[in-house]
């Protein structure tokens, strides 16, 4: 027996390649080469503007938690336990709600869930300003988390349309919304709160979602998708769409998936070898005799790579000593057994490589939430009070404990002073975007990674010190936050790029609910550890920087250049 991988089904038809030679010399194109040919245009420009306001809502959501919670906890009468919850809750929901998501975008598409999700963002954030006592707070607030789980792959539909020459810095510069986000959300709370106080706030962060959600439906599905789904027809309507807005003209020839145009290929040298001589060997083919078998396509051939979304199909080797029969039954032969069409968490692991980066990546967002909303909780506390003081003997120590262990006064309003920090840490994340687009430019996507990790951790290290200015503790502090976005960034490039189209969405999911369990434990360190043991919680943070560096080492996969399976 032969078997040949080859793509799936198209309204339910195993997918055809040709009854003749004829066929192998058609001209077809992919997904990505209709990309590539369309370019960066016009369409992409107002589809940068809506991936960024999903970013914008993202932060302003994750963002308002941190502005509220002093007022919540004196409007509830709540301990600081409680009050860490409300922040908690909402990652909580992020994880949980990241698998879910991830399987359905797989399986139902980019677009309609990213729609779905977004109007309950809107949904239960404005719900949030009505909250009677502090357990609707919670719930709702977790329910918010659960759908801000789907904000991720706002990324993996905005990649798939972007030509791979752009898409690192496209994908880069869409964090920029994010810092918007933190901004704007900062300066709303600094005119809203004094006045109307924390439930106003939450009501009116909620528009911006609203607004997102009546222009995403005007976009269309995923073309990627639409081709994995084995809906070629919907997605050519799509490209055909993104051309003409573009002002460009799609190439020549059909639309084929990956898979079907590798087969094409093959076929093609199928033929060119046997007009040569007439006859074949199974090594000129590129596959493998199997049972130790001779090379001649008398025993069973298996191709040496397998095809993502494929079908198998056999063929008998008499065929192809008839030529064009035999070549075309080979790509419309029986169908032996096919790959599900419904993704699983199996085939994240599905190759060595692919299984070794999912739990590497894993790893890295679980360090890159970990320190960003740690640096982030820190910023306050570390600058509002002296590193050193002088005993009675004139000598320095550093200090070890930022606050009275047994104080309990409580301000219910950040002060102006806090707010003004909080802009100024934020604005370190725009040079740190600049300097990771400028770095993917001249490196490679795992390279800038670990360059940026590096940093990272330096800046750390450097943090250990106490006996420095209040400038130079700030300038530290602006290292990490904008070097720590920067990976964050990179990351949000690569992680995508390294799964096929038929996962894509669920590998993102995988790492994004990992990231939360960063995001969960991180207050711990920040506003428990690092106000009662300073040196032993900036210790931890450089510790954990340093594995995020340690496990980019051995990504085994780049995909600088490469177009997205």
């Amino acid at each position: 027996m032969i078997e040949l991988e080859m793509s799936g089904r198209v309204d339910g038809q195993n997918e055809s390649t040709g009854s003749s030679w004829d066929e192998a010399e058609e001209e077809c194109f992919t997904v990505d080469e209709a990309i590539e040919k369309i370019g960066f245009g016009k369409f992409q420009l107002v589809l940068s503007v809506f991936t960024g306001m999903i970013w914008m809502v993202d932060a302003m959501e994750i963002m308002i938690m941190s502005i509220i919670a002093p007022a919540a906890q004196c409007a509830f009468d709540l301990s600081d336990v409680e009050v860490a919850m409300i922040s908690v809750v909402v990652f909580l929901g992020i994880m949980l709600g990241s698998p879910l998501w991830g399987w359905l975008t797989d399986k139902y598409g980019r677009h309609r869930c990213l729609l779905l999700s977004a109007s309950f963002i809107g949904f239960y954030g404005a719900a949030s300003a009505f909250s009677p006592n502090y357990f609707w707070l919670l719930a709702l607030r977790f329910l918010a988390g659960f759908n801000l789980a789907c904000t991720p792959q706002a990324m993996t539909y905005y990649s798939e349309f972007l030509p791979s020459s752009v898409r690192g810095s496209c994908v880069v510069f869409i964090e920029v919304f994010w810092s918007i986000g933190t901004v704007f959300e900062t300066l709303l709370a600094m005119g809203v709160m004094p006045t109307l106080g924390w439930r106003y706030l939450l009501g009116f962060s909620s528009i911006p979602i609203t607004l997102s959600v009546i222009v995403f439906m005007f976009f269309p599905e995923s073309p990627h998708f639409l081709v994995t789904a084995g809906q070629k027809g919907k997605a050519l309507a799509v490209l055909k769409t993104v051309a003409a807005s573009n002002n460009k003209q799609l190439p020549e020839g059909r639309l084929v998936s990956v898979a079907t145009k590798r087969l094409l290929e093959r076929k093609r040298k199928l033929r060119a070898m046997t007009t040569e001589d007439g006859s074949l060997t199974a090594s000129e083919v590129g596959g493998t005799p199997s049972r130790g078998e001779g090379s001649s396509l008398e025993g069973s051939f298996y191709p040496s790579e397998a095809e993502d979304d494929s079908l198998i199909y056999t063929v008998n080797p008499e065929d192809v000593s008839a030529g064009m029969a035999g070549c075309s039954q080979a790509v419309h032969g029986r169908v032996l057994g096919a790959k599900s069409n419904t993704p699983s968490i199996k085939d994240l692991f599905s190759t060595w490589k692919l299984g070794l980066s999912t739990i590497l990546l894993g790893l890295i967002w679980f360090v890159l939430s970990f320190v960003y909303y740690g640096v982030s909780l820190m910023t306050v506390e570390v600058l509002e009070v002296d590193l050193v003081y002088t005993d009675a003997n004139g000598t320095s120590h550093c200090v070890d404990e930022l606050v009275d262990s047994n104080s309990t006064s409580t301000s219910c309003h950040l002060t102006s002073e806090q707010y003004v920090t909080i802009l100024w840490t934020t604005a370190a994340e725009f040079p740190g975007l600049l300097i990771t687009i400028l770095l993917m430019l001249v490196l490679s996507r795992r390279n800038t990674i670990r360059l940026e990790f590096a940093l990272v951790t330096l800046f750390y290290a450097l943090l250990l010190k106490c006996d420095v200015s209040r400038t130079t503790t700030l300038l530290f502090i602006f290292g990490v936050r904008a070097l720590i976005t920067g990976v964050f960034q990179a990351s949000y490039v690569y992680t995508p790029e390294v799964y096929p189209t038929r996962v894509r969405g669920m590998g993102l999911a995988f790492c994004s609910a990992v990231s939360r369990l960063g995001s969960m434990s991180t207050p711990f360190v920040a506003q428990v550890l690092l106000k009662r043991k300073l040196f032993a919680g900036k210790l931890v943070y450089t510790a954990v920087g340093g594995l995020g560096l340690l496990a980019s080492a051995f990504l085994p996969i780049e995909t600088k250049g490469k177009a997205l399976s």
